[in-house]
């Protein structure tokens, strides 16, 4: 039977909309191997970041900057792009563009070498705005170093223990432990009491506090009463 004459008479018996069902499960090939739709590409770097982001918005750069760093969004990886919508949102303020520029260059990676220098200036400037959780990990970076891109640096990381101490019972007990083993600065077991007794630290207090004449233990006592974050 002619194939037209087929389509007329399957088209009499279950309407055009059967007709139109049984053709797209025939080109999706019910019954034979399983067929793959390649889904439609995630083009938002280009039509949705980039447009905001040629304005000046720091939040569409910042998305730019992610696109471009890990290959997303419809875009090719590319660092040197990456750096540059980083460095734009990032010298606008905003935090989250500081912590990844300085991420990049404390990594390094294609067309962007490891810089030190570069990655602790960003963190900072990203950990000045951020959280005292933000403090606190930038603070264990500097003490821990990253070679051989970082070099410890005891008496930053010292600095910003204090600055995260007033919500940081760690950065505390971390400035406990820099005075006591001289980290940062000189051996000042009263200063490391002090901080001790602020991180609620009662083993670390005690050792401490046994090589203290009772007039230091005082001093240092007083001085956690009467600190202020």
């Amino acid at each position: 039977m002619p194939p037209t004459l087929n389509v007329v008479r399957t088209e009499a018996r279950l309407g055009r909309g059967a007709l139109l069902a049984l053709g797209l499960l025939a080109i999706m090939g019910l019954g034979c191997a399983t067929v793959t739709l390649q889904p439609p590409e995630d083009a938002r770097a280009k039509t949705l970041f980039l447009p905001a982001a040629e304005k000046g918005d720091a939040v569409a750069q910042f998305r730019m900057g992610q696109s471009y760093r890990y290959g997303s969004s419809g875009v090719a990886a590319d660092w040197s792009e990456a750096r540059r919508w980083f460095f734009l949102a990032a010298e606008k303020g905003y935090k989250d563009a500081r912590f990844a520029l300085g991420q990049m260059y404390l990594a390094g990676g294609p067309n962007l070498s490891a810089d030190g220098t570069q990655a602790v200036l960003w963190l900072s400037r990203g950990a000045e705005q951020g959280s005292a959780s933000d403090r606190l990990w930038l603070a264990q970076l500097l003490a821990t170093g990253r070679p051989p891109v970082l070099a410890p640096d005891a008496e930053a990381a010292r600095r910003w223990y204090e600055r995260a101490a007033s919500e940081s019972p760690v950065a505390r007990r971390e400035l406990g432990r820099f005075w006591e083993k001289g980290e940062g600065g000189a051996v000042d077991n009263e200063k490391a009491l002090t901080w001790y007794l602020l991180a609620d630290s009662a083993t670390d207090a005690a050792r401490v506090g046994a090589r203290l004449r009772p007039a230091q233990v005082a001093r240092a006592r007083k001085a956690a009463e009467e600190w202020r974050p």
